[in-house]
């Protein structure tokens, strides 16, 4: 769900707007501001576009890492095993290599340590994370968009109800009357509902932007984290193996 700031500041939005819609009467026809919702439509498909592709492949990768680090792992027991097969032979001519596979045997648990970290955090940020997103407040928005789809279809019918009904040779009044208190009922439910979707498109938009934007920089700053802490280990064993 959006958070709690931004629903209080739509709700606030809306309290005015409601109030507005009560004191206007409708025009005989009422006139949508089409662009801007088609904007703001365009940019929730875009981020849903994307936010489903990003967390499928973040899936895929995170599959294939957690299958890497697995392998890494096993690579590491066969460094300790024969580590200490050949320090334990007591024997001058294998001694130095036993300890260089204990030492490379630590470097690489603890890279696979590294890879299980960064994998985590990338899991977490570009695929749990997005897809929540899709699940929740994307899908509460396209939800109300379908919403104020049907009341236009409504308010079009309700509409041409009042021109069919006007444009008879002999016009029944009470008919007409009806016809035209349908309209206006359906045209403010219409507008009530174009007002709450620009809303929650707007700030569906602006939450998803600042939530891409976060997560992929926690994302980087793993990454920074992974190779940095990489370095330093690897550096840190390299002089004892040369």
């Amino acid at each position: 769900m959006l958070n709690k700031d931004l629903m209080k500041k739509i709700g606030l939005k809306l309290d005015v707007a409601k109030h507005q819609i009560i004191q206007k009467k409708p025009p005989k026809e009422a006139k949508f501001d089409a662009e801007e919702m088609k904007d703001q439509v365009k940019r929730l498909e875009d981020y849903s576009e994307f936010l489903a592709e990003i967390s499928a492949k973040a899936a895929k990768e995170s599959h294939s890492s957690l299958l890497n680090i697995e392998h890494g792992r096993a690579l590491a027991e066969s460094f300790q095993v024969y580590g200490e097969k050949f320090t334990d032979s007591r024997s001058l001519n294998t001694l130095s290599l036993g300890a260089i596979l204990l030492t490379v045997d630590n470097c690489t648990k603890t890279i696979q340590d590294l890879k299980q970290k960064l994998d985590t955090v990338q899991q977490e940020n570009l695929g749990d994370s997005f897809q929540k997103l899709l699940d929740e407040e994307i899908k509460d928005a396209k939800t109300m968009r379908k919403k104020f789809e049907r009341l236009r279809s409504h308010y079009t019918q309700a509409t041409n109800k009042v021109k069919q009904t006007n444009a008879k040779e002999t016009v029944n009044m009470m008919k007409l009357q009806d016809a035209e208190m349908e309209r206006d009922q359906a045209w403010m439910e219409l507008e009530q509902s174009r007002l709450e979707t620009l809303s929650m498109l707007y700030w569906t938009n602006e939450w998803t932007r600042f939530l891409t934007m976060e997560r992929l920089c926690l994302y980087v700053e793993a990454l920074h984290d992974f190779f940095k802490e990489g370095f330093r280990t690897t550096s840190e064993i390299l002089p004892q193996i040369t």
